[in-house]
């Protein structure tokens, strides 16, 4: 990745994307109060684009995954994260005017070991059964489908894994 990069897109059913009104922000870290980059802004259109996305995503081989796939598939995701832990503290800090340092040291580990605790949690879960006072109850999970996120700017990447544990 291009550290320099100083415009940025939607990331949408694996393609870069421009939003449809064509209208950009200007991101500024807030430490130093440098322009770092545009962005474009997003608008329904591009919300209602990534949830279809995402919906065609889960009709597709996931679905049909075991719970062993999906593990591995989120294994690898904290595991990419790791390998490029100096890129995503470097862009964490820029992006959000913190000290490399709790970057590098808590952001980018804790997202990475976000996603491995729902990778060793779902392999986890069980379904459930008993039967009380002559009935028998039975609980099945699945997943419920796409999901949107709004994530704070001060933890981006932490955040998304939205730890189970307080930090």
């Amino acid at each position: 990745m291009d550290y320099n990069s100083k415009y940025y897109q939607h990331f949408i059913y694996g393609q870069f994307t421009n939003s449809h009104h064509q209208q950009k922000w200007t991101n500024i870290n807030p430490a130093t109060e440098e322009i770092i980059g545009s962005i474009e802004k997003g608008s329904k259109k591009e919300i209602d684009y990534a949830v279809a996305a995402g919906r065609r995503a889960l009709d597709g081989p996931w679905k049909e995954y075991s719970m062993e796939e999906r593990s591995e598939v989120l294994k690898k995701i904290g595991d990419l994260i790791m390998e490029r832990i100096e890129e995503l503290a470097y862009l964490e800090a820029l992006d959000t005017g913190k000290p490399m340092k709790l970057a590098k040291e808590l952001d980018i580990p804790g997202a990475a070991q976000n996603f491995h605790f729902y990778a060793d949690f779902i392999t986890s879960i069980q379904n459930e059964a008993y039967q009380d006072q002559g009935m028998f109850h039975y609980a099945h999970r699945s997943p419920v489908g796409v999901v949107g996120i709004i994530n704070p700017w001060s933890m981006p990447l932490l955040l998304l894994g939205s730890s189970p544990r307080p930090w």
